[in-house]
């Protein structure tokens, strides 16, 4: 009986030992499917196919590297923006991760700045996700911002400025509702990126205004022509490719930015050098900033504000030029700088030489996905 009972006084330390064997076994898998079941929800504006595709992209070439992402693109329902081929590229191309929301709700000049029957879709959106990108695009209303319209401004669709203008609104707060209580505040890591148009509607959604066309208003030029005569710095957009149109010819630009003093964004994405290149598409510029941002770089000639943050939450960053367009890498793309041109991408063959701009763009992208898993672990 002695024996015996000292048998099973030692089986709890076998079963133990085994259990724990069996346990760091399947730890890994038990901490995998943890993260699967919290996505990092990301939303962006305007999901048309190919700015699904450059996420995509960013993606697949490890740029943008997220934990478990999930890209939900979204859109008022009243868009003039036909959205067909986003959804074929759902439906055929894209990774299981991206999906489409068209979002029904009330908006309107008048409204943009305050609650609106957007509000309650804006304030779910906001709970669910870890941050949002607002893409480029075409000119803002300028009556949105209380000026008049220039000849230069060309404005394709209201809705989709009113439905991204009064949801910057209401993650940021402005100057137009100082009474207004913003989102933001409630979730302070929360990551908003601003690519191109997307930086102008971080600005007058906080009370900002814009300068309507730089080559008239900032450089005296008015005509095409004399476009072609300005030293690259000051070219942010082709003169070339309205000037003499042909396939394939392009109306991206390559031209450097500076970033104003040391702050810690240009100290990680810049840790040596004070200037860089970037593939600019535009025409548009800030005039006066908003209520609550800081600009952090500029044109070389400092007439145009290239990158802004904000002075309280850390994970706000808007950008003038484009670092998320896929020209910039795809070699095998046909983008031509002018007509009669060698058949070729010359903004891919430019970055394939700029170990500079390489280096930045990784940094840019490494930033950004930092930023959004260090929100989703704070959902």
């Amino acid at each position: 009986m002695k024996s015996l009972t000292g048998k099973y006084n030692r089986l709890p330390k076998i079963l133990l030992r085994c259990f724990l064997v069996l346990g760091l076994a399947v730890l890994p898998d038990y901490a995998s499917a943890g993260t699967e079941t919290k996505p990092t929800t990301v939303l962006i504006t305007h999901p048309k196919a190919r700015e699904l595709r450059n996420i995509k992209n960013l993606h697949d070439m490890g740029l943008l590297k997220v934990t478990n992402l999930r890209l939900i693109g979204i859109y008022h329902v009243d868009e003039y923006e036909d959205y067909e081929d986003a959804q074929a590229f759902i439906a055929e191309q894209a990774p299981s991760w991206m999906e489409l929301e068209g979002i029904s709700c009330d908006i309107s000049p008048t409204t943009i700045y305050q609650k609106n029957g957007c509000t309650p879709v804006f304030r779910k959106l906001f709970a669910d996700s870890a941050g949002i990108i607002f893409t480029g695009g075409p000119d803002i209303p300028p009556k949105l911002y209380g000026e008049k319209t220039s000849l230069h401004t060309v404005v394709e669709d209201p809705t989709r400025h009113l439905f991204e203008l009064s949801f910057m609104f209401h993650l940021l707060g402005g100057s137009q509702g100082p009474k207004f209580k913003p989102f933001l505040p409630l979730k302070p890591d929360y990551v908003i990126l601003g690519l191109c148009l997307g930086l102008q509607t971080m600005n007058v959604a906080s009370g900002g205004t814009l300068i309507q066309d730089i080559p008239s208003q900032l450089y005296g030029i008015d005509k095409f022509e004399d476009g072609l005569k300005l030293p690259a710095e000051k070219v942010h957009r082709s003169y070339e490719a309205p000037l003499d149109p042909a396939p394939y010819v392009g109306w991206a630009v390559i031209h450097p930015i500076k970033f104003k003093g040391r702050s810690k964004i240009s100290k990680a994405l810049l840790p040596q050098a004070k200037t860089v290149n970037v593939t600019s598409l535009h025409h548009q510029a800030l005039k006066k900033l908003g209520r609550g941002l800081k600009v952090l770089a500029t044109s070389l000639d400092g007439k145009v504000v290239e990158m802004i943050g904000h002075k309280k939450f850390p994970g706000v960053l808007a950008v003038q030029f484009h670092p998320e367009k896929d020209l910039i890498w795809k070699k095998d793309r046909t983008y031509l700088a002018r007509a009669g041109s060698k058949a070729t991408n010359y903004v891919a063959s430019w970055f394939e030489k700029d170990k500079v701009a390489q280096k930045f763009l990784k940094a840019f992208w490494g930033m950004i996905g930092k930023w959004l898993d260090r929100s989703s672990r704070a959902l």
